[in-house]
């Protein structure tokens, strides 16, 4: 009862209430889900018992079998999830890869692509954290921010191509445009304004607020600076603190 079939063999072999399959194979396999909304060719085509999932978009959802709570709109979004649930994807390719992770949110094209095994993640943008595999709860919102991440965890990323080089670094906040661009495996930083960190690749403990703060740094731990182009030369030296104006513009120890 309740439901609605549009298209070749949309809702051929369901059993149960309150769907809506619109599309050539939408929800085809569908046997006792319930409350599914599905628009578009083959979406939710392989779901057999997963209930409250809506796909909209080619091949949407597709692969899903029997996991609940999920939202994809989009070209092939969220295309390999089987049993992950509480995802939310929008974006063509979004969250494709994803296949048992649970709580991902990813808007954007091709944001957080590549994600398989970890669970948690935020991304908004396109590109945002596209590489990311197996790193879990972190927050990039931005065009291609945290672009290069793997398996870095609880990261908080802000801006456009904010820790782009970022692989497996856990625990930075780099908010700005290009802040903390280079940075590799360098942990528990804190770059806040464009360029801020900008260099910084495997440097740790450091804190960056301005615009161009310690721009130049990229071994250098344990440094505080606090103003537009302070520390701005340094690059190895650490335990430095600069405050203000062009401070310490050109330390490098």
């Amino acid at each position: 009862a309740d439901n609605t079939a549009v298209g070749q063999d949309a809702l051929m072999n369901n059993t149960t209430h309150s769907n809506t399959a619109v599309g050539r194979y939408a929800m085809r396999a569908n046997t006792t889900g319930t409350e599914s909304v599905a628009v578009g060719k083959g979406a939710l085509s392989a779901n057999t018992t997963g209930n409250y999932n809506t796909a909209v978009g080619y091949n949407a959802l597709d692969a899903n079998t029997t996991a609940s709570n999920n939202l994809a709109i989009g070209y092939g979004a969220l295309g390999a999830n089987t049993t992950g649930t509480r995802n939310l994807a929008v974006g063509d390719y979004a969250l494709d890869a994803n296949t048992d992770q649970n709580d991902n949110t990813a808007i954007g094209y091709l944001a957080l692509s590549a994600n398989t095994t970890a669970h948690s993640n935020t991304a908004l943008g396109s590109y945002a954290a596209y590489a990311t595999t197996t790193g879990r709860e972190n927050v990039a919102i931005g065009f291609k921010s945290f672009y290069t991440n793997t398996g870095g965890k609880e990261n908080v990323i802000i801006g456009q191509n904010a820790g782009y080089s970022s692989t497996t670094a856990d625990e930075n906040v780099f908010i700005g445009q290009s802040a903390g661009y280079h940075n590799t495996t360098g942990e528990k930083n804190t770059f806040v304004g464009r360029k801020a960190g900008q260099a910084n690749t495997t440097a740790d403990y450091n804190t960056f607020i301005g615009h161009k703060a310690a721009q130049s740094n990229t071994t250098g731990n344990e440094n505080t600076v606090v103003g537009t182009s302070a520390l701005y030369y340094n690059t190895t030296g650490s335990s430095n603190t600069a405050v203000g104006y062009n401070a310490s513009l050109n330390n490098n120890g």
